[in-house]
């Protein structure tokens, strides 16, 4: 007879301090008692493996069926049946498998003989109490999970990006270094029109700790060695955590709100979604032809986007409302089409930068000066600094690989990585420079309206199809269809930064 022993231990029962050397010194004892020798090869140990998995998914349990498989074991000691399984069907599927291959399983707390009817019966009954004992500890983890919540605490999980552990009282406090970079993120999304990528390459440029850097489970970026990824960027701007509120959610019960201290008011955050959602309708794979207002057209009865649609393969094209296949609400608000649309907005477009004087009057009544000086000072200084000690390190590369330190692969590695850096911050820093000549002067920028008139009136004469589409998406903020039997077309304009911030005239 070919005598086999299986263990297995959870993480959870591992927090327990139960661990798999206790199961291992019970079946060595049992197998001296019997003069039984059991070679190492046939001891298959799973360490921290959950028992809901099915025999076959576990590294040892996968193994053990292989050599059953093959012949090499005939009996299998186990210490008790939920070793083997704490899942009603993961145990069945267990005991039917090793019966198949004409394995005896020996428990020593349950005696049975599969191979019997009633051998099968007191199995199945040893398997459900298991089940119900798995059950019971997972209901008791998740009544504890709620219980720290509903005092404030954090439930589960690693406190995330931004905050810290007060690990006397497990509450959570801000991490300012942290909390600084989460605020810079979303400045640079919002405030100053960087996209997720270019947000990722100026933070690693400027050599700010990315959350890998402190948690290895946030995905980083392989392609530089260290540094920020779209993934983390974008976790920052989905997550409403950083508003003030974890919402934790029991398995089966309503979402339990636990209070944390704030990083970014909802009004930014919302304001970050928003952006968010107007760059994914910008996105229209598979149209049968360009819609050159894509992601500007909205709704004057229930606010909802205007998306562009077509019938006939393409032959009628138009803009219509996204609640008008919604199950929820019908808007009855009507099509448009397309055509028809956008050239009353091109008209619109048109005769708006071809009348400067009128232009400049709403401009000098509506502006609204709102001065970042002293952050743009403050941050192009940093960013100066920053370009000194990577073109320092630059040269200090150069200066080992003629001394033969470096190695010609090592050397590309570093200098391209570097000349990467030194141009996502020569960007951001002539982006900085030019937004702080603007705060300086907005009286001159009055004075270059005229110009700036001129300028996009020559691109109107000549405009095509593409160069239409920029003039719109930089010009124009809001297109809004009100109702009625001869719709009106209400169009916002909107001028970034090098012409105005957020100043919206409603034609």
């Amino acid at each position: 007879m070919l005598y086999a022993a299986y263990c297995r231990v959870s993480s959870e029962e591992q927090s327990k301090d139960e661990t798999i050397d206790i199961q291992i010194d019970i079946l060595k004892a049992y197998f001296e008692k019997n003069n039984i020798i059991v070679p190492e090869k046939r001891w298959y140990l799973d360490d921290g493996v959950s028992g809901e998995l099915i025999l076959r998914d576990r590294p040892a349990g996968a193994k053990l069926l292989l050599d059953a498989l093959d012949g090499r074991l005939t009996h299998l000691v186990i210490v008790r049946v939920n070793r083997i399984a704490r899942d009603d069907y993961a145990a069945q599927e267990a005991f039917h498998t090793l019966k198949k291959m004409g394995v005896s399983l020996i428990s020593l707390s349950e005696p049975f003989n599969y191979f019997e009817p009633s051998g099968q019966m007191m199995a199945t009954v040893f398997s459900s109490f298991a089940a119900y004992d798995r059950a019971t500890i997972k209901q008791n983890f998740s009544d504890g999970k709620a219980r720290k919540a509903r005092q404030g605490k954090l439930p589960q999980g690693a406190v995330p990006f931004g905050y810290k552990l007060n690990k006397e009282d497990m509450s959570v406090w801000i991490y300012d270094e942290q909390a600084e970079v989460v605020r810079l993120v979303y400045k640079l999304y919002i405030e100053d029109n960087l996209s997720i990528k270019a947000i990722a390459e100026y933070l690693s440029s400027m050599k700010i700790p990315a959350p890998a850097d402190y948690k290895t489970k946030w995905y980083r970026n392989h392609k530089r060695k260290g540094g920020w990824c779209e993934y983390s960027v974008n976790n920052i701007l989905r997550s409403d955590i950083y508003t003030g509120i974890y919402p934790y959610k029991p398995p089966g019960k309503n979402p339990i709100p636990v209070p944390i201290p704030q990083i970014i008011d909802p009004e930014t955050y919302f304001k970050a979604r928003k952006i968010a959602k107007t760059k994914r309708l910008f996105y229209a794979p598979n149209s049968h032809r360009e819609y050159l207002l894509r992601g500007m057209v909205f709704c004057g009865v229930c606010s909802s986007a205007y998306v562009g649609t077509s019938s006939g393969k393409g032959r009628f094209a138009y803009y219509r409302c996204t609640k008008k296949k919604s199950s929820e609400m019908s808007c009855t608000n009507q099509n448009i089409n397309a055509d028809i649309l956008e050239d009353s907005v091109w008209e619109d477009l048109c005769s708006t930068f071809r009348n400067p004087n009128k232009l400049i009057a709403e401009v000098a009544e509506e502006l609204k000066v709102s001065t970042r000086l002293d952050d743009y000072v403050t941050e192009i200084e940093e960013v100066i600094k920053r370009l000194d000690e990577v073109a320092l390190e630059r040269k200090r590369l150069l200066d080992l690989y003629a001394k033969g330190t470096l190695a010609e692969k090592e050397l590309f590695e570093a200098i391209t990585e570097r000349d990467d850096s030194l141009k996502t911050l020569q960007e951001r820093k002539a982006f900085l420079e030019q937004q702080i000549r603007i705060e300086q002067n907005h009286g001159d920028f009055i004075n270059s309206v005229p110009i700036i008139a001129e300028q996009i009136e020559r691109m109107l004469d000549n405009a095509t199809e593409e160069s239409k589409m920029s003039l719109f998406r930089t010009l124009i903020n809001r297109v809004e269809i009100m109702p009625g039997e001869s719709p009106e077309i209400r169009v916002s304009y909107r001028f970034g930064n090098t012409m105005l911030n957020d100043l919206s005239l409603v034609k």
